[in-house]
């Protein structure tokens, strides 16, 4: 048996003796070898280990059976409608690499291969950018330059939109209108963003530091970008980046992972510090950029200036659920306290009840104009007009 799926068979084993529930601060789920997760709205977690997307039920507290679909899977991000899966895959078939396309619900993989460049070695991050749109970075034997894929799932047709350092990390806005590019492996720190709707780069910059990782808040107007200087501030303002601030800045105690609220006004980071004292999930106010809040003070390790690490950050795609890794695990958090609870639509009203609200509004209209001191003829006529003019 693989040794990823033997360390994840442990993990629920131990499961119930580490966790926590999410009445209280946050619930520890364990997935060794874990690199990424994304969390859809209706709170299944999907984490990619080796060969498997581990899948677990954060509104029952357990796991679901993974989906085992080969390969050595990177950056996982969800559709937009919470069907698809799209998963990037460290390794590499022949002459080239793998995008996988998941059923969310049935775990049924539609691979998409793309020709490797020279020296590209599997991919790396895939976000979705619209309902048919995913923009894909890749890995680099060495050191070196890769393409920036755009797969269109509807047509099935691949573009190269940039030409972008190896190991970049992509972060799409919760409004699908921008997606934040983090080049890796490189001093300069390139930091771009990509529209959507053009299908290209509209705005670079370069922030003389090595990136960790890239968020881009819901109308992606501002971009978060840890490094080892700290943590970036840009806002977007195409085809130029303004900048704002640094926060978290020491490279003894930084941000190592960030996620926007796709509904709220905050920013959540997750922090290392090398006493300890500092380190931990905070929250920011993104309009005054002022540290709201300490989430939580748990002394996440420094895993060195790469993502996927220890502190990569993801939020649910309603808002409320926030997950953090840490080592083996990843500590999900109910901030819906924090960041509100998203608009739902009424539910309709049952024909059946009708009857009874026209009952009301009649009552209603009649003793107030009762105490008016209207005639009987003229409180007829000004009820009816009322009613019909509340029905249309």
């Amino acid at each position: 048996m693989n040794r990823v799926i033997v360390g994840i068979v442990c993990a629920v084993g131990v499961f119930s003796s580490a966790s926590k529930a999410l009445g209280e601060p946050y619930v520890v789920v364990p997935v060794a070898g874990r690199v990424d997760q994304a969390i859809d709205r209706n709170g299944i977690m999907y984490v990619t280990a080796g060969p498997s997307i581990v899948r677990y039920d954060l509104a029952n507290l357990q796991f679901l059976p993974p989906f085992n679909i080969g390969g050595t899977l990177a950056g996982i991000d969800i559709s937009p409608d919470g069907q698809t899966l799209a998963v990037a895959d460290f390794d590499t078939t022949g002459t080239s690499s793998t995008l996988h396309l998941v059923d969310s619900q049935a775990g049924i993989d539609s691979p998409v291969s793309f020709s490797l460049s020279p020296g590209e070695s599997g991919t790396y991050m895939a976000v979705w950018g619209g309902d048919s749109e995913i923009l894909v970075s890749s890995r680099y034997s060495g050191s070196g330059w890769v393409p920036l894929r755009r797969y269109d799932t509807d047509s099935g047709t691949t573009q190269v939109v940039a030409t972008i350092r190896q190991n970049s990390m992509l972060a799409a806005s919760a409004g699908l209108t921008a997606i934040g590019v983090a080049e890796g492996n490189i001093s300069s720190g390139p930091v771009s963003a990509y529209s959507v709707s053009g299908e290209s780069i509209v705005a670079t910059t370069n922030t003389n530091a090595f990136l960790v990782e890239i968020a881009a808040d819901p109308l992606g107007h501002q971009f978060a970008v840890p490094s080892y200087l700290g943590v970036f501030i840009f806002d977007l303002t195409a085809p130029t980046f303004q900048f704002r601030t640094i926060l978290s800045q020491s490279a003894s105690s930084l941000s190592i992972g960030a996620v926007y609220s796709p509904i709220s006004p905050h920013l959540f980071t997750a922090d290392y510090d090398n006493s300890t004292a500092l380190a931990g999930v905070k929250v920011y106010d993104t309009t005054s950029l002022t540290l709201s809040l300490d989430l939580d003070t748990y002394p996440i390790a420094w895993a060195g200036v790469r993502a996927f690490g220890n502190g990569r950050t993801r939020i649910s795609q309603d808002g409320r659920w926030l997950g953090v890794s840490a080592d083996s695990t990843v500590r999900v958090y109910d901030v819906s306290s924090i960041t509100g609870t998203p608009y739902s639509a009424p539910e309709p009203v049952p024909a059946t009840s009708t009857f009874w609200i026209w009952l009301t509004i009649f009552a209603v209209v009649t003793v107030a104009c009762h105490h008016s001191g209207l005639r009987a003829s003229t409180r007829t006529s000004t009820i009816f007009n009322l009613i019909c003019q509340y029905k249309t």
